[in-house]
């Protein structure tokens, strides 16, 4: 991420009994500018993301579920990215509100079209 200027992380996260455990244990808290982890992952969670950062910010949403988290990225007007990997992998869009701008299986891939998208 220091190749990349001034990048903002947020985390939005559905609520699970484990979920706190998995970011301590992973320990990237740090990375993030702020964790949201609610009941539901909802619109309103994406606009919070976006009114933190200044005008004219690049938004990407990185995201395993085409259904949920690239469909609220595509209607904030984010760049969306499918984490194809999972539980949720073999999902297909709904509508077109839920097609991915990108689709990936490893998130290595995640980096190169941030910086694409951004220059």
């Amino acid at each position: 991420l220091n190749a990349i200027p001034s990048i903002d992380l947020f985390l939005v996260a559905k609520d699970k009994a484990k979920r706190y455990k998995q970011i301590e244990y992973l320990d990237i808290k740090q990375f993030f500018k702020e964790i949201m982890i609610k009941p539901e992952k909802t619109i309103e969670l994406f606009e919070h993301c976006q009114n933190q950062c200044s005008e004219g910010t690049y938004f990407f949403v990185v995201g395993d579920r085409v259904n949920l988290d690239i469909k609220l990225g595509n209607e904030c007007g984010m760049t969306t990215i499918w984490f194809k990997s999972g539980k949720f992998a073999e999902d297909a869009p709904d509508d077109d509100m839920a097609k991915p701008d990108h689709i990936i299986r490893d998130l290595a891939d995640v980096l190169p079209i941030i910086r694409v998208q951004s220059h």
